[in-house]
């Protein structure tokens, strides 16, 4: 089960993956959600979860060329 939740004056929703069964705490830019999903304020997190299966592959991606420790942010480039 995931959860997701508005993170910085609803700016960007925090959520997890789990590539290799290893948790990773990733974000995504509402800006990413908007452009690929349609998303507006009242429905962002539903439609992110309802895509998880587009979006965890992205965030893995993004994940993988990020530095430890740095935040995992997908933004609408990353799509």
């Amino acid at each position: 089960m995931n959860d997701a939740h508005f993170r910085d004056s609803h700016d960007i929703i925090e959520f997890s993956v789990y590539p290799d069964g290893q948790r990773k705490i990733c974000w995504i830019s509402f800006e990413a959600l908007s452009d690929h999903f349609g998303a507006n304020r009242d429905n962002a997190v539903q439609l992110l979860l309802q895509h998880m299966d587009r979006i965890a592959p992205v965030a893995i991606r993004v994940a993988s060329r990020t530095p430890a420790g740095e935040l995992i942010l997908v933004k609408t480039a990353d799509f």
